[in-house]
């Protein structure tokens, strides 16, 4: 079973994502900086809930690399979408706006798949237990 704090951390994530969704969605360029860093802090949540999780032993080695492997993918994918914010925020070009935000929903999605994945993993962790 997920530990308390990594839902929590989980349910941050997720909920922060959602924000950054709608907010690309309506254009609010300017809630999307806001939400970005608390999507950051629910992800570093994430990470140091999951060492704790491995240092407490309550999840096998296994998972535990396949957990990591998909959070180093995250960490590549929070940091373009950070550099892909500013590139929006600077954009001039009606084009290059859109191409940027199409480019963040891709990321955004990629976020949320990669943090299912994780979910699936933690689950058929516990169901093994």
């Amino acid at each position: 079973m997920l530990p308390e704090h990594l839902d929590q951390s989980y349910q941050t994530f997720f909920a922060a994502l959602g924000q950054l969704e709608t907010s690309l969605e309506s254009d609010d360029l300017k809630q999307l900086q806001f939400v970005l860093p608390t999507l950051k802090e629910a992800f570093s949540r994430l990470v140091e809930g999951t060492e704790q999780a491995m240092a407490e032993n309550l999840i096998e080695s296994e998972q535990a690399s396949r957990i990591q492997s998909i959070q180093t993918e995250m960490n590549k994918a929070m940091r373009l979408l950070n550099t892909d914010v500013v590139f929006l925020n600077t954009a001039k070009q009606p084009d290059t706006i859109q191409q940027r935000q199409q480019q963040i929903g891709t990321r955004l999605q990629s976020l949320k798949q990669y943090g299912e994945a994780v979910l699936s993993i933690w689950n058929i962790s516990t169901a093994e237990s």
